[in-house]
């Protein structure tokens, strides 16, 4: 392993997430995780911060394959930016509980980490008669980096057209003409053509192509025969033939007491908008030793004395507040990639300074140093 880390240029310390060989039995997992400790121990700190883990837990030994699969699992983790979980465990084994390295990902959480440290994995395989393996990977992140193709367990699709009738033939259209490899990019095209000033508007929203089949052949149907109103639609089908409401928004900010554990995690695993937040928040000169991340979603409670420590760690003021800061700061950057704008912004409390940060009295890092100091 040492071998590894010196070829690759990077010393441990900057590895966030090892993927186990982890076979599951008391004696393997436990000389596993001592010689990892031989390596990583050097460089252990107030509290552990390498997430540890192993795809056997979802797919059990692949023998000849395990490293493979281990490799491909990290290859993904690494693109898409997300700590995957490792299933099916109830508790750490001993040998990880009082770990000052490794903690147990059990949920899948997003991967944070400020610009200035790349998001780095390794991956260990130990094969019989001790042909054993140590591999460390580094995310790519130049103009080819690909962009993971699905990240929401449903996507919305949105139709418009100039009649009634012309918007039916359009849904029918693509009710028998998306496959699973081309469910998201299809979903992706219909929006940026969708146009919110045409007289007839569609939407729907689908998890997989065959989902998308029935509600779009059943809505084209009410649509053509003239049934828009005089018969239910299936959940997540929406229509309208009235003229769009150039109405005002306002954009409203909530006060400390909104907090909880997990919140923004969605939203910054499926969204790189959002995930860029928090990035920069963990890179901020005063946000970034909050580790506000760990506070918002921080690894898995195995009790309720752990969710109780946690809750009261988020809970406190200097933590609460930039914690709901980056949240909204995260949302404000992902209605801006969605185009929303507000003509007006209000806040709570502490919400008073987001507000403010939207109006254009502060940018991103002041919006953080404000929350911070005032936490």
């Amino acid at each position: 392993m040492k071998r590894a880390y010196e070829q690759a240029g990077y010393d441990p310390s900057t590895v966030d997430l090892v993927e186990a060989h982890g076979t599951g039995t008391k004696a393997g997992d436990k000389a596993e995780i001592e010689g990892l400790h031989l390596v990583f121990g050097e460089h252990a700190g107030d509290e552990p911060w390498c997430a540890v883990g192993s795809v056997k837990a979802q797919m059990g030994h692949a023998k000849a394959a395990a490293g493979s699969a281990s490799l491909i699992k990290i290859a993904h983790a690494l693109s898409r930016k997300v700590l995957p979980p490792t299933i099916k465990v109830e508790e750490p084994a001993d040998a990880i509980k009082t770990s000052p390295v490794f903690y147990l990902n059990t949920e899948a959480r997003p991967w944070v980490s400020p610009e200035k440290r790349p998001r780095r994995a390794s991956v260990s395989s130990f094969g019989f008669g001790g042909s054993n393996f140590h591999v460390t990977l580094e995310e790519y992140v130049g103009p080819n980096a690909v962009k993971p193709w699905r990240t929401l367990p449903s996507e919305l699709f949105l139709f418009s057209a100039e009649s009634p009738d012309a918007l039916g033939r359009q849904i029918g259209d693509v009710s028998t003409s998306v496959s699973e490899a081309e469910f998201a990019f299809r979903a992706s095209e219909t929006q940026e053509a969708f146009d919110t000033s045409a007289p007839a508007r569609a939407a729907i929203t689908a998890n997989s192509p065959e989902d998308l089949a029935v509600k779009a052949a059943q809505l084209s149907d009410a649509i053509q025969r003239g049934e828009i109103g005089k018969r239910p639609l299936k959940p997540g089908c929406y229509v309208s033939f009235e003229p769009a409401a150039d109405g005002k928004i306002a954009f409203m900010f909530s006060g400390q007491g909104s907090q909880h554990v997990g919140m923004g995690s969605d939203l910054a695993m499926a969204f790189p908008a959002a995930r860029a937040i928090w990035d920069q928040a963990a890179g901020h000169k005063r946000t970034g030793a909050l580790n506000l991340h760990r506070l918002a979603f921080p690894p898995a409670a195995f009790d309720q004395v752990e969710h109780g420590d946690q809750t009261d760690r988020l809970k406190a003021m200097e933590h609460a507040q930039p914690a709901i800061a980056a949240v909204a700061l995260a949302h404000l950057a992902l209605l801006a990639d969605a185009g929303v704008r507000a003509d007006a912004a209000a806040g709570h409390s502490f919400g008073e300074i987001m507000a403010l940060h939207y109006s254009g009295s502060m940018n991103t890092d002041g919006a953080l140093m404000a929350a911070a100091e005032r936490g």
